[in-house]
């Protein structure tokens, strides 16, 4: 893009100075690609891999594999509910507001199985990642410079 000198224009998406907007569509197949790759990846590392040879690396990339899976799905699933199901208006919104849940529903994930294999995982510190990440949640939700 050339600079003209303009200053940035805010788009109704909430990005400044873009125009490229794929339709919600196409995030939600491409969106169901990842998933379907990471579907596979991680459970070709479930089946070929033994966890005892697995170095900290390994863990990482099953974990983040967790995350993409966990993230796409209720994204996904969310978005088709409150777009065709509910009817709700502005599907990019509903989208976002899809996509922000989901990585906070894919880092309670995430954080519970790392608890978990570390033998942290007690009702306490789960209570406390719930309730932090709902505090998290109401902050976008009460946020004024957001329209999500």
């Amino acid at each position: 893009m050339w600079y003209t000198g303009a200053a940035p224009v805010e788009e109704p998406h909430g990005m400044i100075g873009t125009n490229m907007q794929l339709p919600i569509r196409h995030m939600l197949i491409l969106l169901s690609l990842a998933v379907a790759l990471a579907s596979i990846a991680f459970g070709a590392m479930l089946v070929l891999v033994s966890p005892q040879e697995l170095a900290w690396w390994g863990m990482l990339v099953a974990y983040a594999l967790l995350f993409v899976i966990v993230l796409g799905l209720s994204t996904i699933l969310a978005t088709v509910v409150r777009v065709r199901v509910l009817k709700q208006q502005l599907p990019m919104r509903q989208f976002i507001r899809s996509f922000r849940q989901g990585m906070f529903l894919g880092v309670l994930v995430v954080a519970a199985l790392l608890l978990s294999s570390l033998s942290y995982l007690r009702t306490w510190s789960l209570l406390l990642l719930v309730l932090s990440l709902a505090c998290l949640e109401l902050f976008f939700l009460l946020s004024r410079s957001r329209a999500t």
